[in-house]
Order: C-alpha cells, then sequence, then structure tokens
C-alpha cells in the first residue's frame, strides 16, 4: 500500500487521501464553503441538519446500510458500478464494429479460389448504421449514460454511509470484508435505539409485501410467463408509493409500462440474447456441464424466500439447495438417453481424434480440405460442443444408489418449501415431472425471457390493471402501522416473540433458524437410510 505524509505531518495511506481528495471536489462546488463537512464527523450531505435526520429516519436509510454491508464497502460498489458502465460502453463498441464495420460480404468471400485473405479489405471506409442500429446505440449509450449519472448522485450517500460506519459503528472497510451482519445489526440497534426486528422490517419491507403477494396467489402468473422484466414493471408499479397506493394511479402506470415494453420490445429482445452469451459462453468454454446447469424458476424463488429473510442469508440457502436438487433429478435414470448419450460421445471422440491427427501432420488440412462447403476446423468445434453436451447426460457411478426420498428431505432442509400434493410421492416421476418445471435448465430460462418480451407487455396492458383492485385492498387489509417503524407487512411482523421458536436467533441467522424452528421433524427424519418422509406445511412467522 502506498503512503503520504500530510500537512500535519503524520503518515497516512494513500487510499484516505484520494478518499478525502474526492470529498474535496464533490464539496468544492458548493456555493456555501461553510457546507464542509468537519473532519471525523458525519458527513452533512443533505445540506441541512433537518434534512439529514429525515434520511436516517427513513426506511432508504436502513437499506443502504445493508447494501452497503452486502457488498462490502465504498470502494467495491464504484469499481463495481464503474466496470458495469465499462461493460455497457464496451457492448456497444462491440456490436457496431460486428455489425457496422465489417465488411461481411467480402469477409465470407476470404478464402475461395478466386478471392485471397490478403487482398480484402475487411473494413467499410464509412460505416453506415441502419436506423433500426442507431436506435440500437442511441438506447444503449442512454442506458450508459443514466448509470453514470446514478454513481455520481449516490456517491453523497455512500459517503455518508462509509462515515456512519466508521464513526457511528466503528467498523471500518477491512474489518467489513469479513464482519458478520450480527454484530452490524447489534451496534445500529445500540446506535439507534431501534431494535433489531424493527430495523429488518425497514430493510425488507418492499420484499416482505411481495413474497405475501406470490404466497396468497394476489400475482397469479405462471412460472414460464414470470420473469426478471415482469417482475421489474411490477415493483417499479406498486413499491413507487407503496403507502399512498391508489388502484386508478396503479390502472395507468400498468398500461403506460406495458405501452413502453411493447415498443422498446426488440431492444430488450436483442439485449437479452447478447447478455445471456456474453455472461455464459466463457462458462461453457471452461466447463462442459453449465451447458446442462439448472436453476431455480424465479416465482419459485419468491416462494421459498422466508418474511424478513436477508438476501445472503437466502443466497446461502438456495445455493445449497442447487447440487442437492441436481442429485434428486439423477436418482431417476433415462437408460435410453444415457446410451444414446454414451454412443454420440463415443463417435465424437472417434471423429475429434481423426481431426487431431490431421493437425499434427499438417494444420493447414484442417483449414483447406472442405466437407459440404465447411472447413474440418469448424466441424472439430461442432464435434467438441456435442460431445461435451453428451457427456453432460451420462451418470456419474456414484449417482447409481436409488434414494429419492433423501435428497428430497435435505432440499426440503434448506428450502423449507414442499407442495403439498408431493406428500409421500418423492419416488414417483409425478413429482420429478413437476420438480423439473420449478428447476429447469438455465437456456430453457433465456426461452423463457425471449417470450417475456412478447408476453410482458401483454400482461401489463390486459391482466395486472384488472388485478389492481385486489391488489390494492391486499395491501390495505395487511398493513400494520407500528411505532418507530411505519407501515410494515402484517404476515412479517413479529407480533409475540414468546410463541415463535428461536426468535432471538432469526435475524443473527435466519437460515439457521429456519431448520431449528422444525426441529422436532429433522431429529425425526435425521437418518438417510429412511424412506419416509412426512410433509410438514410452510412455516409463517
Amino acid at each position: 500500500m502506498d503512503f503520504y505524509i500530510n500537512e500535519d505531518g503524520n503518515v497516512e495511506s494513500m487510499s484516505e487521501f484520494m478518499t478525502e481528495s474526492l470529498i474535496n471536489e464533490i464539496y468544492s462546488s458548493s456555493s456555501d464553503k461553510n457546507q464542509y463537512p468537519p473532519k471525523n464527523t458525519l458527513l452533512n450531505i443533505f445540506g441541512t441538519k433537518q434534512k439529514e435526520e429525515r434520511y436516517k429516519n427513513n426506511d432508504n436509510f436502513y437499506r443502504d446500510v445493508y447494501e452497503y454491508f452486502y457488498k462490502k464497502g465504498i470502494t467495491n460498489i464504484i469499481i463495481s458500478n464503474v466496470c458495469e458502465i465499462f461493460l455497457i460502453f464496451s457492448g456497444i463498441f462491440f456490436t457496431f464494429f460486428i455489425f457496422d464495420c465489417l465488411d461481411w460480404e467480402s469477409l465470407l468471400l476470404c478464402g475461395n479460389e478466386n478471392h485471397h485473405c490478403g487482398d480484402i479489405s475487411l473494413f467499410f471506409k464509412y460505416p453506415n448504421p441502419t436506423f433500426i442500429g442507431f436506435i440500437l446505440y442511441f438506447c444503449g449509450f442512454m442506458v450508459g449514460l443514466n448509470k453514470i449519472i446514478e454513481l455520481y448522485s449516490s456517491l453523497k450517500q455512500m459517503f455518508f454511509i462509509r462515515k456512519y460506519y466508521e464513526d457511528k459503528l466503528k467498523i471500518s472497510n477491512k474489518e467489513l470484508q469479513t464482519i458478520k451482519w450480527s454484530l452490524v445489526i447489534k451496534k445500529i440497534e445500540q446506535n439507534s435505539g431501534i431494535s433489531s426486528y424493527d430495523i429488518t422490517n425497514k430493510i425488507l419491507k418492499n420484499e416482505n409485501y411481495y413474497i405475501a403477494m406470490i404466497r396468497n396467489c394476489i400475482l397469479n402468473i405462471s412460472n414460464q410467463y414470470y420473469t426478471k422484466q415482469l417482475e421489474f414493471n411490477i415493483r417499479l408499479t406498486i413499491f413507487n408509493n407503496i403507502d399512498n397506493i391508489n388502484v386508478l394511479v396503479l390502472r395507468k402506470t400498468f398500461f403506460l409500462l406495458g405501452i413502453l415494453n411493447l415498443i422498446f420490445s426488440p431492444i430488450i429482445f436483442f439485449y437479452l440474447l447478447f447478455y445471456f452469451f456474453i455472461s455464459n459462453i466463457q462458462e461453457v468454454y471452461t466447463n462442459s456441464k453449465n451447458i446442462s446447469s439448472r436453476r431455480f424458476n424465479l416465482l419459485t424463488r419468491w416462494k421459498i424466500r422466508q418474511y424478513n429473510e436477508l438476501k445472503h442469508f437466502f443466497e446461502k440457502r438456495i445455493n445449497t439447495a442447487i447440487p442437492l436438487s441436481n442429485l434428486y433429478l439423477k436418482q431417476f435414470p433415462n437408460p435410453i438417453i444415457e446410451i444414446l448419450a454414451k454412443t454420440i460421445t463415443i463417435l465424437c471422440g472417434i471423429c475429434f481424434t481423426f481431426n487431431l491427427l490431421i493437425s499434427i501432420i499438417d494444420e493447414n488440412i484442417l483449414l483447406y480440405i472442405k466437407i459440404f462447403d465447411r472447413s474440418l476446423l469448424f466441424y472439430t468445434g461442432v464435434i467438441g460442443a456435442i460431445s461435451s453436451f453428451s457427456r453432460s447426460l451420462i451418470k456419474n457411478p456414484e449417482d447409481t444408489v436409488y434414494k429419492p426420498t433423501k435428497y428430497m428431505k435435505k432440499i426440503y432442509r434448506c428450502t423449507k418449501y414442499i407442495p403439498a400434493k408431493w406428500k409421500y410421492k418423492f419416488h414417483t416421476y409425478d413429482v420429478r415431472n413437476d420438480f423439473v418445471k420449478i428447476f429447469p435448465y438455465k437456456i430453457l430460462l433465456l426461452f423463457y425471457d425471449l417470450i417475456s418480451v412478447i408476453s410482458t407487455p401483454f400482461i401489463l396492458i390486459f391482466y395486472l390493471p384488472n388485478n389492481s383492485i385486489e391488489i390494492v385492498e391486499f395491501i390495505k387489509m395487511n398493513t400494520l402501522d407500528v411505532k418507530n417503524v411505519g407501515n410494515v407487512c402484517r404476515y412479517a411482523y413479529f407480533e409475540d416473540f414468546n410463541k415463535n421458536l428461536c426468535l432471538d436467533k432469526k435475524i443473527k441467522d435466519s437460515s439457521i433458524t429456519l431448520f431449528e424452528e422444525n426441529h422436532e421433524i429433522d431429529k425425526k427424519y435425521d437418518s438417510d437410510e429412511s424412506d419416509t418422509f412426512e410433509y410438514e406445511p410452510e412455516i409463517k412467522n
């Protein structure tokens, strides 16, 4: 780490110097020089003490405090945002270069008998993007510009949260990398005088309402149509002003967002396709098993998530359940597919070996010998992809033991989610087929996302406006006005602490408490040899 000598003659780190310089730059543009925050005190970033206190008493303050902990400090937040902005503009440049700078007509003729690659200019002298291309580039540029504005506007809040951690909570940036949330929230509780339960309700206010609406079928949307695009629009509409939610405003907002999604559907489609390939092609190249990897769909994740469960606890739980879910599906063999996969793998190995021997003799053979107007090098890549996929369909020898109930029991311990109709049927293909629907392939989730580009506008225009009355009534009927907290969801409020098991530990580690609440069932069926499994109804606070 680099150091320097400050004006007082003390040695300080260069990172602290750069941070102080950035603070000076932010406040140097202020017309009132007296507003500059004194050293070793909280930043008065809002101009007046009253505005600062309103921010600290707002739910957004505690959400920002948790996000600061979740992302491990201001340095990580700024770097991740800068990298995201850089990737957006890099994607725009890459797309412009591929579609508008390369002369594809000349490029495709390269290597023919009458054309030599050295004599062909691969670039247009003057790029001439189409109207659709211009719209795509403009929208991408506006997204990147919006990210820059968001980052700049959030700098003051981030520095305020940083000083709050250092001055009030006495937690340095280095300690933040490894500290547990239970210790952080304990210090917040001591500093603010608000209980940890109330702080958690403030942080997860919107998430608790959303979980309640999902569990009570207020948002009754099927798995294949419920995607990130639809969820973004729903949350933007409902939680924009949830304390003063209105049926008429909700209907108009749903309709307006539906029209906007319909207008920008081609751009969204291209973005989803581009993002999927960019984010997954490296994983597929380095690990062939990623081609057939599975994930819980978005709607199921909300059904699994518990009230007042913070994001990092939930991610730990869901990530633990993913490998167990893969093992459960492997308990249902399909001999025909496995035999065909082994045959295809052997054939691909023979072809790949043949191409390898040819390349050892003379690598130019792979380039100039063609089959159906394609070089052997092209077929080598295709054979490698087919072989990787076929190998992923072959079961490992250690997975041959047939114990589906054992793995479903472990999945239940992680997710606490078992539909009632699965009771005593975990070994059947009916349950297996239902489980595949909530735990599909990642490539299938991409297909659903692409379909949602068409389905989401119609759901927002025709379905959700008609459901607005039910949404507003549900929110108003299940809202409690709690002292020092404000409006919270009734399902998520800890109404009577003595009636809940292990409730004092829930904030410290939600993932552990969820298991302890049904400790009797876990003890009763603790043996992995047991083929019985008793269904336990969904846990409610």
